[in-house]
């Protein structure tokens, strides 16, 4: 598929995971960045049709990554939040980010999969 996707994850294991996961679902424009600053980069340069964006990113916040993409002129990303524990995330702040999807990350990635197919 052609679709150009990027995944802002610190954790190496989980960046690598993902990229695995949508390479076996025929993605594999797939560019990955370590933290917020270096994805809003990536998402200035390359226009993602998706972004997939952790909580917990060792420089922002993942919701005020969200926020920044969705203010952004000339961007039209869906954007993906993704965490370990969706259960602790208050309700709020789901609705403040404008976040197309919020998902809880699993080792097979079957959540993020349901979600991309539903937002392409």
């Amino acid at each position: 598929m052609n679709k150009k996707i990027l995944i802002i994850e610190a954790d190496e294991k989980d960046r690598l995971g993902m990229t695995r996961t949508l390479a076996t679902i025929g993605y594999n424009n797939v560019v990955v960045a370590c933290t917020g600053q270096e994805g809003l980069k990536i998402i200035r340069s390359k226009k993602p049709d998706i972004v997939i964006i952790a909580l917990a990113l060792p420089d922002l916040k993942g919701f005020d990554v969200c926020k920044e993409i969705k203010c952004m002129e000339g961007i039209h990303s869906k954007v993906i939040l993704i965490t370990g524990k969706l259960n602790i995330i208050e309700p709020h702040w789901k609705r403040n980010s404008h976040a197309d999807a919020f998902i809880t990350k699993t080792a097979s990635y079957e959540s993020l999969t349901q979600a991309i197919t539903k937002l392409i």
